[in-house]
Formats: C-alpha cells, sequence, structure tokens
C-alpha cells in the first residue's frame, strides 16, 4: 500500500512538471509562429528586410 503511494506521488512530482514544460514550449512556439505570420503579412509595423533593403541602397546609391 505505502509502496503504491510512493509511487504515485512520484508520479505526480514527474508529469506535473513535465505537462508545465510541455505547455510552456508549446506556447514559445505558437508565440513564434504568431509573430512570424504576422511580420511576413506586414500588419506589424514595417518589415525589417524591407528596411535593410533601403538603408543599404541609399549608402550604394
Amino acid at each position: 500500500m505505502w509502496l503504491l503511494l510512493f509511487l504515485l506521488v512520484m508520479y505526480g512530482f514527474v508529469t506535473i512538471p513535465a505537462i508545465m514544460v510541455a505547455l510552456f514550449l508549446g506556447g514559445l512556439v505558437a508565440y513564434g509562429y504568431i509573430l512570424r505570420h504576422v511580420r511576413s503579412a506586414g500588419v506589424h509595423g514595417p518589415p525589417e528586410r524591407g528596411a535593410a533593403d533601403v538603408s543599404s541602397g541609399g549608402k550604394s546609391g
């Protein structure tokens, strides 16, 4: 009986942090995906590539 209780407690200690880490990583991936999607659409301000091209073109020209 004590062994079963011990196993349940250890299982909880292992799975709860694992679930939290999985949720955290999933959130990071979703956040990065949304940011990339928004940047590619050009809704969230001017794209960085365009600004870099304009600055380099101005220097060379």
